[in-house]
């Protein structure tokens, strides 16, 4: 099979072989922000697109990482 035994011992771990579906389902996140703080972020982001994040983060006044207001 040209893989390792270890990679074979994890993927029987971690799949049922029946479906070969994941036995563990996906963990489902809580968002940081609602809807309506996303439209402010959006709007902040678009008034102020030459100022770094970081500044911007203090502009928004939420909350939030840098890392969520890139994701935005």
């Amino acid at each position: 099979m040209k893989c390792s035994q270890k990679a074979i011992q994890h993927t029987l771990a971690t799949y049922l072989f029946e479906t070969f579906q994941g036995c563990n389902a996906r963990q489902d996140y809580t968002r940081k922000t609602t809807k309506l703080q996303d439209q402010h972020i959006e709007c902040v982001l678009k008034e102020n697109d030459s100022v770094p994040l970081h500044d911007i983060t203090n502009l928004i006044g939420l909350l939030i990482s840098r890392w969520t207001l890139t994701r935005h």
